[in-house]
């Protein structure tokens, strides 16, 4: 799942293979944020979303200029996980 449709999903999946996906996912992006940065931006960067800012606004607000062009970062995600 690209990182544009995993930030953009507002509601659960319905269909199981749609969970995995996301599940795996999330975890290897999350896992990619704390192997890259600081554990303490985390919360920051959650704190950002329930402030209802949107996704992508908050990863650049709190990460910085790596998520400025979520479309590039998005290939190089995509290349590093598989």
């Amino acid at each position: 799942m690209a990182l544009t449709e995993l930030i953009a999903t507002s509601r659960y999946p319905d269909d199981n293979d749609d969970v995995f996906r996301f599940y795996q996912s999330a975890t290897k992006f999350v896992r990619y944020l704390f192997q890259k940065y600081p554990a303490e931006l985390f919360p920051k960067f959650v704190e950002h979303i329930l402030d209802t800012e949107p996704p992508v606004l908050a990863l650049g607000q709190v990460y910085g200029d790596e998520f400025r062009d979520v479309s590039a970062f998005n290939k190089r995600f995509q290349t590093s996980i598989r």
